[in-house]
């Protein structure tokens, strides 16, 4: 994949350290100004970075590439897990690939399901989300919380378990997230959900990273018989627009409004999100 992140992409300090930002393409940059940094770990796997910010509170890097913000991270959680939610009937069993921050578990965790599975490589990341994420990671206290720290592809590949649901709440496809990305890994995604199950994947900027979107939906249609990308905004994600792929084997719906209290998510909005610009619907969808 020809992606803008390769190694361009990345943190650094301005300004006597009062700015923190990233490199969002090799000439598109994002700056921060930043009250101090409160956490750095380089853990087995990558770089942990924490800052606290003026605008945008708490900013979460990984290896030097926003994760999160404390002020819009509610955009993304929330159109990742609840245009699913919303449309299973009564769902027990849930599964989140990644999601380290806790994000992803919070919004799932706001149904009555009997248990939710999150599989994160990273041990650090879950500790550091506890201490100095609390908006997300109080999330990992609830009971209903199975946390797993392993490799999620091999999860997925080996579990005998069922699912009602999957999140694909992944970094970007480069190193050892890249498998979360493959087709192989949506295949076997297809054998662990329960009938009517539904997958959902974040599939990156649809505007710097279009083939990532193109790959996932088409890795989508080879296994279900119904399948869609939809969109979502994150103002502090590369082009403010970000991208889901969503599929089952049985018809996608309207999902109903289930929970009370968002600050995002609503039917109307995951309408709308399926409408796509042209560019990207004639090549997704061709006549």
């Amino acid at each position: 994949m020809n992606l803008h992140y390769k190694k361009e992409r990345g943190s650094v300090i301005l300004n006597k350290k009062e700015w923190a930002g990233e490199y969002q393409t090799n000439n598109v940059f994002i700056a921060f100004k930043i009250k101090k940094k409160i956490f750095e770990k380089q853990s087995k796997y990558q770089k942990i970075t924490i800052y606290d910010s003026i605008e945008l509170g708490r900013i979460f890097f990984l290896d030097d590439v926003v994760m999160l913000t404390e002020k819009d991270e509610f955009m993304y959680h929330e159109m990742l897990v609840h245009p699913t939610m919303g449309q299973l009937d009564s769902p027990k069993k849930v599964l989140i690939i990644g999601g380290g921050d806790g994000g992803t578990l919070r919004e799932a965790l706001k149904y009555p399901i009997e248990k939710a599975t999150l599989v994160e490589i990273d041990k650090d990341v879950i500790e550091a989300s506890k201490k100095y994420l609390p908006f997300t990671g109080k999330s990992f206290m609830d009971k209903r919380a199975n946390i797993i720290v392993g490799d999620g592809a091999k999860f997925v590949a080996e579990t005998d378990e069922k699912f009602d649901a999957v999140f694909v709440d992944s970094a970007d496809p480069v190193g050892d997230c890249a498998v979360l990305f493959s087709e192989k890994f949506i295949g076997d995604i297809h054998k662990i959900l329960n009938k009517g199950g539904i997958v959902v994947a974040q599939s990156e900027s649809p505007f710097y990273d279009f083939v990532v979107v193109k790959d996932y939906l088409k890795f989508m249609k080879k296994y279900f018989t119904h399948s869609l990308t939809y969109l979502g905004f994150v103002p502090t994600y590369p082009s403010g627009m970000w991208s889901y792929v969503m599929a089952r084997d049985m018809e996608i719906g309207i999902p109903k409004e289930k929970v009370k209290g968002l600050k995002y998510f609503n039917p109307v909005i995951f309408q709308a999100a399926q409408a796509l610009p042209n560019w990207m619907c004639n090549t997704l969808y061709p006549i």
